[in-house]
This record gives C-alpha cells, structure tokens and sequence, in this order.
C-alpha cells in the first residue's frame, strides 16, 4: 500500500511510502520511505522498516547512495535516463525470507514550458498549453501589454487573441509546493497583419446551375490566383463564375502572395447536387393534398431532401381515372429533376356498365298449354355501375350494382279453346271457351360487387316468384230442348319459381303443382238425363330439377 502524506510547510520534508510487498503470508514486508523530490547539491535520507523484525537490510545499487543498516542516504545526482532516480531495499527477515520495495525521486528541480504559436493576426486567435514538472503543481499566466493581445487562462491552456499590431510577453509561472518549487517561463507573441484568405459563395446548388465563389484575401496589395479547375466558366478580379452539369463535391484553391514573398491559401467546397429518384403514393383520389414527407426521395449526393422542391401537391380530376406526373427538383431545368406518376381517382364518378343476367322463366312454361305463356313474363333490369378505385400499389376498376327480377301479368282475363267433352254429351253441348285468370306475385334481386384491389368478386340475393291461375268454364246448349242442370268446369295452380345465388352461380329451382279442370255436367234432354263428372288434366303437376348460371364476371 503506498501512502502519500502532504505538510504545509515546504521546510518537512514529504515522505512517500512505498509499496510493500508480502511474501509467504506475512513472513516478510518492508517499506521504504522518504522525499519524492531531491534537488542539485542535496542529501536526502531514506529509511527502510522490515517486518517481522530482527532482519537484514540491502540497498541496491545507486550512485552516491550511502547505506547504514535500515538507513541510507542519497546525495543528488543527474539521472541518465530520465528525471528520476530509483533507490530500492531488500529484507531479510530472520527466517531467510526476501522482500523488496523501491522509490523514484524527481531530479532537476522545477521545470515549465509554453507550447504555440508566437504570431497572432489582428481579431484572430491561437491557443497556448503549459507543462510542468514534477506534475502536481499549479499554474498562473501573465500578459504585459493588455493593449496589444487579450489573454483567458485555463488552468494549463490559455487563448490569446490579437487586438493592436506589435508585440507582448506572456509569462507562466509554476509552482509545486510540496516540493517548495517554482519556475518560471515567457513567450514572446507578435500581433501581425497575417496573410489570409476567406472564401464565400453558394455552397450548395443544383446541377446545370451556375454560381460565384469570391475570395476575400488580407493584408491589401498581394496577387490572388485561383487553381484551374473544370468547372469554372470564367474570372472575374477575385471571384470565379462556376458550375456544374454532374453531381458531387468539388474543390476550388486560392493563392494570396503578398509583396514580400509569404503566401497563404485557403480552399472552398462546391457542392452540385440532383435528384435522383422520387417514389411515393401509386394512387390518390381527386382533392387529395400530399406532403414532401409522403414521398421517398433519393438525391446525388445524399442528404439533400430539404432542398428538393416537389410539384404539384394537391391532385384533381373530372374524369373518372387520369395520371399526374409529379416532379422533385432542386432548381428550375431539367438536370437535376425526377419524376414519378400518380394515379387520379374520381370515385364519384361512376358510368353503366353492360352486365346482363339471363333468368329462365319456368313460370311461363307450363301455361305453354294453355296458350298462355305470352301473358306472363319476367321482367329483368339490371343496373351495373364501373368506376375506379385507389389500390395500394396500383389503380382499377370495380363494378358493383344489382338484377331486379318481377313477374308480369298481363291483363285478363283470357279464354282458351274448350275441352273435349264425353262422347254422349258432345251432341247435346258445348263447352268451347274457358276463362282463366293469372294472378303474380313476388320478386327476386340480386346484387353484385368486383373490389378491384382485392380482386374478388360478390354476389348475394335472390328471392321467389309464383303466378297463381285459376280456370273456369259454363255449359252451353248444341240443340234445341236441352236443359242444362249442372254444366260449370273450374281449376286451379300456383305456379312458383325460386332464385338464389351460390359463389358466382345463380341456382334457379321451379314448382308446378298441376292444374285438373273438373266438375259435373247434368243435361236433360227429352225423356233422358245425362249425368257426367269430368276430369281433364291441363297442366302436369311437377318439379323442376334446379340449375345453375354462371353469372357474368364484373371484372
């Protein structure tokens, strides 16, 4: 453990206790102690204390070092090698076990140093740094001529700042007082009209752009010449017109010489810069307002965006789809520019679109025997809209809109050939004419949607149709003399037809319940009475099996 304790007063001398070293568990330990700091034409003493005690004390070997048991002492001397001197101790403690310890004295008294320049320009500034040794110590900085230079310390640097043409000490005192040391050193700094050379210009352009670089050089009366570069288009006095057609950085030199042979220059970075890319939103709908931030813009050399200028922001279209193609540039011209395109999309405006759905009218089919199936129809109207819609990545066309299906009846009621009659009663009467109504009711709608940016399509709805028809006939006389009891014939159906859809098909199913005209005829004629029941089937009582359209693609 080294323990370094400080006096106040220069006259004690400090000792530094060195490191003790152990060896076999505290078999042995020593420490050596004294004055860390020895000055010219000085003796020091040194002393060595060994546990367990009762042991031998060895001195290394040190020039003008005189040993005296656990005492030694040390007369200075000029190290060889660096500013100190080692002296080190060897114990042996009664039992045979060796320990060492060793101390490094600082030799050569106080030393101080300022490290900078010596020359100042008027308003300019340099920067001066201290070192000292032996380190510890403190220092403290002096300027005799305020008028001349301003000096600001800090601690172990100081700036000083040219303020009048000529010359001034600056003086750095250091002082170490453990050791009792100080030292003490100057510097000579000359305030002079130094040459220099301050460039200004537009530092930043776009390319195919032409700007002036103009150098300011001091002191007056020198020779300012500009190195030859490419890009410069032409000189004028102290300034260069330049620019660019590519991008990049690019460096331009100026040398001032002033009359008596000294020269300085200084040199200034010309930045051209283009756009290289411009991405952003593939598709917008019309009023949208976009910000720079919306798009991703690339430019060469990187790092540029705030410069770039994007046009147009704001998007309108009175046509159902159009394209803007949307600029970033950093300057007005083309070389420097990027483009992109845009997709605009009106949604509200929305135009026909020629899908039709063709329903099979079942209902009418069987009135077919009737000779009636021009009196009932299905009446289809379809109303299908195509417009345009913004996508992630694209823009395209959506459909959507709806199939009205209704039963129409036209007005009755209607008449129809008569039906045969038995045999014994054809003579007698006739039945020539029957009378029938129709009845319908209900409808059907089906409604499709294409999401053009899901790229499936929807279809729903459906709904049933029923015709109701009912038939009736009266008995007429053939011949003279022949009563008519019993002479009317009546029947009945419901016709219906179901529509649904399933995916992208539409499923039409049909009922036909059957129509039987039937009643009795009762006929007296002379002596004789025909009575007759009559059953004469119309319509076939079925079921339609179900079939399936494809309905068309709203793509």
């Amino acid at each position: 453990m080294k323990i370094l304790i400080k006096l106040t007063l220069c006259s004690v001398f400090i000792g530094l206790f060195g490191m003790v070293t152990f060896a076999g568990a505290w078999d042995c330990a020593v420490t050596l102690s004294g004055p860390s700091v020895i000055k010219p034409d000085q003796t020091i003493t040194l002393e060595a204390s060994g546990e367990p005690s009762g042991g031998s004390y060895s001195w290394w070997r040190t020039p003008n070092l005189s040993p005296d048991g656990a005492t030694a002492h040390l007369t200075a001397f000029e190290p060889t090698f660096s500013n100190y001197i080692r002296v080190g101790v060897t114990y042996t403690s009664p039992k045979g076990k060796k320990c060492s310890d060793v101390n490094y004295i600082w030799y050569k008294g106080c030393n101080v140093k300022i490290s900078g320049p010596d020359t100042v320009g008027i308003g300019k500034k340099i920067t001066l740094f201290a070192s000292g040794e032996p380190s510890g110590g403190t220092f403290s900085w002096d300027n005799s001529n305020p008028q001349t230079v301003q000096l600001d310390p800090m601690v172990n640097i100081a700036e000083v700042t040219g303020l009048a043409l000529g010359t001034t000490t600056i003086t750095l005192n250091y002082d170490h007082p453990e050791s009792c040391l100080h030292c003490q050193t100057t510097l000579q700094v000359k305030v002079a009209e130094l040459c220099n050379i301050e460039i200004m210009g537009t530092s930043v352009t776009a390319v195919g752009q032409y700007s002036f670089i103009t150098a300011y050089p001091t002191p007056e009366g020198g020779t300012l010449t500009w190195a030859p570069h490419p890009n410069i288009d032409w000189i004028y006095k102290n300034s260069i017109h330049q620019g660019s057609q590519d991008p990049g950085i690019y460096t331009y030199e100026a040398e001032y010489t002033l009359e008596d042979g000294s020269s300085c220059s200084n040199t200034f970075d010309a930045t051209f810069v283009k756009v290289d890319s411009i991405s952003g939103p593939y598709c917008v709908y019309t009023g949208t307002t976009l910000f720079k931030s919306d798009f991703d813009i690339i430019t060469n050399p990187e790092g540029y965006n705030l410069l770039v200028n994007i046009s147009p922001l704001t998007y309108y279209t009175y046509l159902p789809h159009s394209e803007e193609t949307v600029t970033a540039s950093i300057a007005p011209g083309l070389l420097d520019n990027a483009t992109t395109n845009i997709s605009i999309i009106n949604s509200d405006y929305k135009s026909n679109s020629g899908i039709q759905i063709t329903v099979p009218n079942y209902i009418s089919e069987p009135l077919k025997t009737l000779g009636l199936s021009e009196k009932l129809d299905l009446n289809i109207t379809s109303n299908f809209k195509r417009y345009w819609e913004c996508c992630s990545n694209f823009a395209s066309k959506s459909n959507e809109g709806e199939t009205t299906i209704e039963l129409d009846v036209s007005n009755g009621p209607f008449t129809i050939a008569g039906i045969p009659l038995p045999k014994q009663l054809r003579q007698y009467i006739t039945m020539d004419v029957l009378n029938v109504t129709l009845a319908g009711s209900g409808s059907a709608k089906i409604s499709g949607k294409h999401k053009a940016c899901l790229d499936i399509t929807d279809w729903s709805g459906g709904g049933a149709l029923s015709a109701d028809v009912n038939v009736g006939a009266k008995a007429k006389a053939k011949i003279l003399k022949v009563l008519i009891m019993k002479g009317k014939l009546s029947g009945k159906t419901a016709i219906s037809q179901n529509i649904k859809t399933d995916s992208n098909k539409l499923v039409v199913s049909s009922k036909w319940d059957g129509l039987d005209i039937s009643g009795e005829i009762s006929v007296r004629y002379k002596q004789y009475i025909l009575d007759s029941k009559i059953a004469y089937p119309l319509i076939e009582k079925k079921e339609m099996p179900q079939i399936s359209i494809v309905l068309p693609s709203l793509r």
